[in-house]
């Protein structure tokens, strides 16, 4: 069974321009969907502190959130600044493809607000951890919100 698209989600489909090089076509290939270096960060801050019964990028979950606590309902997202446009840190697109990036950056950041929603639709919790937090080692947000929201539903 195929899925089934809106139709302003189909209209606004834009391919990628082809890559003029090698290089770059690898580069692109390579960038991890799951299983990111910042996950992994947050992986080993969530065991250290003692929470337990965390799952990682589960499909059975509507938009599939990088690290969820399935019980209580909690879902942590992780964004990387660039691909998610985090205005804190992104203040212009790349000035190659400039109308590609726009696009997509501004894409991902509605798919984020869609697939948030869709869950706390569905009765579910949800944090968003920016990649600066995490290379920054700013988690004490994140821990303190989730010690609290696992508290609630101990």
């Amino acid at each position: 069974m195929s899925k089934q698209y809106s139709s302003d989600f189909v209209d606004t489909i834009m391919r990628p321009p082809p890559s003029k090089s090698e290089v770059v076509k690898r580069v692109m290939r390579a960038n991890k969907t799951r299983g990111t270096s910042l996950e992994l960060k947050i992986r080993k801050e969530i065991r250290a502190a003692g929470f337990k019964g965390a799952r990682f990028n589960l499909s059975e979950i509507p938009s599939r959130p990088d690290i969820a606590f399935v019980g209580q309902k909690i879902a942590i997202i992780v964004n990387g600044c660039f691909w998610h446009g985090c205005k804190r840190c992104i203040k212009k697109t790349p000035k190659t493809n400039k109308k590609y990036w726009s696009w997509k950056i501004e894409s991902n950041r509605k798919r984020d607000r869609r697939n948030a929603a869709c869950l706390r639709r569905l009765g579910w919790r949800v944090y968003r951890v920016w990649e600066h937090d995490v290379k920054k080692g700013d988690l004490q947000s994140l821990m303190t919100w989730l010690k609290a929201s696992l508290k609630k539903h101990a």
